[in-house]
C-alpha cells in the first residue's frame, strides 16, 4: 500500500466517523498515523490511526483502538481460516496494543475492488457479523455506521484484565 493511499483511507474513515457521531470535529487521522504512540507509549490518547478531537469522539476512543488498512490483497482466507498472512499480523498487533490499553481492537480493512470491513473481537448485539470465529468477527463497514453511534459506543464494554 502506498502511504498516500493509506493516508487518504484514514482521512476518509475519520470523516465517516465524524458523520456517524454527528459532530464534524469528533475525530481525525492520528498525527504520524499511530507512529507517535509506538515511540511514546505513555501517550495513550494517540494510539491507532483515528483519534478523538473532542468529548464526543472520546466516548468512542476511550473504548477502542482503531487501525485502518487499505491494501490491494489482504488475503481474508488466510486470516480467517489459517490465522496467517498480512491481515493476521495487523490484527495480532492491534489486539496486543488494545489489550495493553484496556480497550477493544477495531480493524477497518479495505481491499481494492473488494469493499471495506470492520474486524472486532466480540459479537455485537446490534449488527450481525458476516463471518467470524472466537475473538475475531468481521462486519460490513456500512452496517456498523448504520447503527446509532451512542448505542454502539454503549455496547462496547471496556476489556477486563
Amino acid at each position: 500500500m502506498s502511504n498516500r493511499k493509506g493516508s487518504a483511507f484514514e482521512r476518509s474513515v475519520a470523516r465517516d466517523f465524524c458523520a456517524w457521531a454527528g459532530d464534524s470535529g469528533a475525530f481525525w487521522r492520528s498525527p504520524g498515523s499511530g507512529a507517535r504512540a509506538r515511540v511514546r507509549p505513555d501517550i495513550t490518547e494517540q494510539h491507532g490511526d483515528i483519534i478523538a478531537y473532542n468529548a464526543r469522539g472520546e466516548q468512542f476512543s476511550s473504548r477502542f483502538v482503531v487501525e485502518c488498512k487499505h491494501h490491494a490483497a489482504l488475503r481474508w482466507d488466510l486470516f480467517l481460516l489459517k490465522q496467517r498472512g498480512k491481515l493476521y499480523g495487523f490484527w495480532s498487533r492491534l489486539v496486543e496494543d488494545a489489550c495493553a490499553l484496556r480497550r477493544r481492537p477495531m480493524l477497518i480493512a479495505r481491499q481494492s475492488r473488494f469493499g471495506t470491513f470492520v474486524v472486532l473481537d466480540y459479537v455485537s448485539a446490534l449488527v450481525t457479523p458476516l463471518i467470524g470465529r472466537s475473538g475475531c468477527y468481521v462486519y460490513d463497514y456500512e452496517m456498523i455506521l448504520g447503527v446509532a453511534y451512542d448505542r454502539f459506543v454503549a455496547e462496547a464494554v471496556a476489556v477486563d484484565g
